[in-house]
């Protein structure tokens, strides 16, 4: 019961003993209600109904939501069933002001059977890693909200020392510092003649995940690389590609900590750099690298347009 029916029935029972009292007072005394007994019993009658109208609303309101709350627990929401080039062409026609769409859930290469559909945004993310090396390497982190997001990041490992039987062992802490990532907004806006999008010949959805693709990629690419050069400092590009022999090459890749050899290591280079790298011979004219199968580089040297 709300707090509104409470109420309304608590001041229609003052009423009705406010009408009791008239009524009592006139029978204690012998006589019958004069006239301005009667006009209070009309006031407090009028006010009796206003309340129970009050109250009976109130029950049917209440009833009402009870009702709705029961169909609401039932209700599944309809899933968008037009594909990403109706919606875009829904949009066109301003039948639609916005749409999310989603990363397809499902695996999009099955074993040996390429038959599971990738969703726009999934075809969007394609075709950005490859313009953008830096989306194919590096983890991506898929947010919701632009706030800014601070990873921790261990500095330092704990370490063991050899020590008697009964001596105290010291403690050795694992520290950690931070990095924070600060969102910004990266976008573009292309254009489709209303012809091309009303035509359903048109492959709008494949056009529109095209031209994403490859603004998405790109810039991602030129910011993460100016990123990278900023904190790397300005030796990241000092050096002349006709300097460079296989034997600092081997050394460049044994500097490294042994643990990140093991993981899987890659050299970003620029692609006249990779080009040189490729043209090493060795003393009997052979190349000293070949590449790699499906990479975007030689022989761990990723190449970084």
């Amino acid at each position: 019961m709300s707090e509104f029916i409470k109420r309304s029935e608590e001041s229609r029972a003052n009423l009705v003993m406010q009408m009791r009292d008239v009524i009592d007072s006139a029978e204690a005394e012998g006589r019958g209600i004069d006239s301005e007994e009667m006009r209070k019993l009309d006031n407090l009658e009028a006010e009796y109904q206003r309340h129970s109208e009050a109250i009976e609303v109130a029950r049917r309101n209440e009833e009402r939501a009870h009702e709705a709350s029961e169909a609401a627990g039932s209700f599944m929401p309809k899933e968008e069933s037009r594909s990403a080039a109706d919606i875009f062409r829904a949009m066109g026609r301003g039948e639609v002001r916005e749409h999310n769409f989603g990363f397809e859930s499902r695996a999009t290469l099955v074993p040996s059977v390429n038959t599971v559909p990738v969703d726009f945004l999934d075809q969007v993310f394609l075709k950005a890693r490859l313009v953008g090396p830096y989306l194919e390497v590096a983890d991506v982190i898929q947010r919701s909200s632009g706030a800014d997001l601070r990873i921790p990041v261990m500095t330092a490992y704990s370490t063991a020392a050899e020590y008697s039987a009964g001596s105290a062992i010291a403690e050795s802490q694992p520290t950690f510092s931070s990095l924070l990532i600060q969102p910004t907004k990266q976008a573009f806006l292309s254009s489709i003649a209303n012809e091309l999008l009303m035509d359903s010949g048109f492959d709008i959805e494949g056009t529109i995940a095209d031209q994403a693709g490859n603004a998405i990629g790109t810039r991602a690419n030129a910011v993460i690389h100016a990123a990278v050069v900023a904190v790397a400092g300005s030796g990241i590009t000092a050096g002349t590609t006709n300097a460079i022999t296989a034997d600092e090459l081997i050394e460049l890749a044994f500097s490294v900590d042994g643990a990140v050899r093991r993981l899987g290591s890659a050299y970003m280079v620029s692609t006249s750099t990779a080009g040189a790298i490729r043209r090493l011979k060795d003393g009997s004219g052979a190349y000293v690298f070949e590449p790699i199968t499906g990479g975007n580089g030689v022989n761990g040297a990723t190449n970084a347009t």
